[in-house]
C-alpha cells in the first residue's frame, strides 16, 4: 500500500504497508461514518486462515 497524494507521480508515493508472497491475505482497508468521514485508515496481514 502506498500513500498518494494528489498530482503526485506513482513513482514518488510513499510505501506505507507490503504483505509476503506468502501471506493467505494483505489488504487495505478505510472505517467511514455513514456521512463518508474517514475515521481511520490501515491494513490488515493475515499469514495463514486462523492467524491475522
Amino acid at each position: 500500500m502506498k500513500e498518494l497524494k494528489r498530482a503526485q507521480p506513482l513513482v514518488r508515493a510513499r510505501e506505507v504497508f507490503r504483505g509476503e508472497p506468502t501471506d493467505a491475505v494483505a489488504a487495505p482497508f478505510v472505517l467511514q461514518d455513514n456521512k463518508g468521514k474517514v475515521h481511520a485508515a490501515g491494513a490488515m496481514r493475515a499469514i495463514s486462515f486462523v492467524e491475522q
